[in-house]
């Protein structure tokens, strides 16, 4: 994908009337970092109906409500090693070392992935894990949907996130770092901030936006 690429399917993405664009925006008011802290009613009144507002179809319950705040609580060690890491530049080799374990970076997304499709009675499923995890580190994590995931991985869950999906998802990233370098003469640390203050949202929403046209809605 070149940066022409990104770029039309971006703005295809804010004109879209389905695409939800503003549930994204107005999520940004939740304090995703620290869901473990919200309130039972407010983890229902802004964590799940967010989600469902994506069309996550998510049960509005104190049990799910709890589940969220206790696994998130589990996952606070885990995702605090991930917190400076983009989409652009993770290593899914490098160890990360935190209390008694050592991980690779792809583990510790395996883990926190599939610890958060396992919430609730029923499963809370890939594609809302993939949701909250991207408004925790929108940095890092591109949100997938049926259709996107199916189009890279042969199964959604947390080993395909993390060694299959982010890693394409990041080749596809650079490739749009590295034609709008080659088209503006910048350095990368320029091209990257161009890019996202051109657009207002960081590389991982804007793969996520492209993937959406071309696979969701399948404008081309």
């Amino acid at each position: 994908m070149n940066y022409r690429e990104l770029f039309e399917a971006t703005k295809l993405f804010t004109k879209d009337e389905v695409a939800y664009d503003s549930a994204w925006v107005k999520a940004k008011e939740i304090d995703w970092k620290n869901l473990h802290n919200l309130s039972v009613e407010e983890v229902k009144e802004k964590v799940i109906r967010f989600l469902n507002r994506w069309k996550c179809r998510l049960p509005c319950t104190d049990d799910l409500g709890n589940r969220i705040k206790n696994t998130y609580r589990q996952l606070i060690s885990h995702l605090g090693v991930l917190k400076d890491e983009t989409l652009e530049d993770i290593d899914f080799g490098e160890i990360k070392s935190f209390g008694n374990e050592k991980l690779e970076n792809k583990e510790i997304i395996c883990h926190v992935f599939d610890k958060i499709s396992e919430m609730g009675a029923y499963g809370y499923r890939p594609v809302p894990a993939s949701k909250l995890l991207h408004m925790v580190n929108q940095k890092l994590f591109v949100m997938w949907d049926n259709n996107i995931g199916r189009r890279y991985v042969p199964k959604l869950d947390g080993y395909n996130y993390a060694c299959r999906f982010l890693p394409r998802m990041q080749q596809e990233a650079n490739e749009a770092i590295d034609t709008f370098i080659k088209d503006r003469g910048l350095d990368r640390s320029d091209a990257i901030k161009e890019i996202e203050n051109r657009c207002g949202r960081p590389l991982a929403k804007l793969v996520d936006e492209y993937n959406y046209i071309k696979y969701t809605r399948r404008i081309s």
